[in-house]
């Protein structure tokens, strides 16, 4: 009896399969019994994050103050010109602006930018706006044309808020 199977043995065939299901079953326990779902990619975005760079709103609009990301704490010196374009200004209202926190938030009051004069071309404006609560880290002063013609334009400055 020669050709009689053996009673007892594990060949190399049921020794890898035990193997591979032993592998599959740890590897799921540390999964904590969820499944695996294979990696989606997808080429159209989720979310559309708005561009900072806002070069063409601010034809017409010079800013000497604050500099970008310049540190401010208790309140910001606005000052510049405007010159058409973009920026007209609206009677004695050169623009508005309003300093928000990294969240969006206004950290001051919507404030109206009076002009200090005006020559053929451009309408000066230097001010103070103070700031409200003691905010931290990066936000932003928004500017705001006295007049808005066809889209709505405002120009982003960051600030680095720094506490008192």
């Amino acid at each position: 009896m020669a050709d009689a199977p053996s009673g007892g043995g594990w060949g190399t065939f049921e020794i890898i399969l035990g193997l591979l299901l032993a592998i599959a079953l740890l590897s799921n326990i540390g999964n904590k019994g969820k499944i695996y779902k294979p990696l989606e990619v997808s080429d159209t975005p989720k979310e559309t994050i708005s561009n900072l760079d806002d070069s063409s709103n601010r034809c017409g609009l010079s800013v000497v103050a604050p500099l970008s990301l310049q540190k401010v704490s208790g309140g910001v010196r606005l000052a510049g010109s405007v010159n058409g374009c973009n920026w007209k200004p609206d009677g004695n209202t050169a623009l508005f602006a309003q300093l928000v926190d990294k969240s969006g938030r206004p950290v001051s009051e919507f404030t109206r930018v009076e002009s200090n004069g005006s020559d053929i071309f451009n309408t000066a404006f230097d001010t103070s706006i103070n700031i409200n609560g003691n905010p931290s880290g990066v936000g932003y002063l928004i500017l705001v044309p006295a007049k808005q013609e066809g889209k709505s334009i405002t120009v982003r400055i960051p600030l680095t808020f720094v506490r008192n």
